[in-house]
């Protein structure tokens, strides 16, 4: 069984700010991959509400690739744009459409580890 500890659950924000983090002036791809290493976290997911903010996915998939992070941490994707199609186009582990959906996605994940 996972532990809480090692999940972390980046939300709307964490697309948005990785994309436009001049502008939001919050944590870019490098400070994610940094608390996903720190943290040892095993999951991690993140929410679009606009096509403008889907590029923060795709930056943090590219960097975890980059990081060596993408066999040792699952990853998510959800939001009102995001989609099967755009999932599997980045390299995320699992879509999601809701909240609950993530959860019930990630504990099936998890239920052999």
């Amino acid at each position: 069984m996972v532990s809480p500890k090692h999940m972390l659950a980046m939300g709307t924000s964490a697309a948005a700010l990785a994309s436009s983090m001049a502008m939001a002036g919050g944590p870019s791809p490098i400070h994610i991959t940094g608390t996903l290493v720190t943290h040892n976290a095993v999951a991690c997911g993140t929410s679009a509400l606009m096509t403008s903010t889907m590029v923060g996915q795709k930056t943090l998939e590219d960097m975890m690739v980059k990081e060596g992070l993408k066999d040792k941490c699952k990853t998510n994707v959800d939001g009102a744009p995001v989609t099967q199609q755009w999932a599997d186009r980045i390299g995320a582990d699992i879509y999601s459409e809701s909240a609950n959906d993530a959860v019930a996605k990630f504990t099936a994940e998890f239920s052999d580890a």
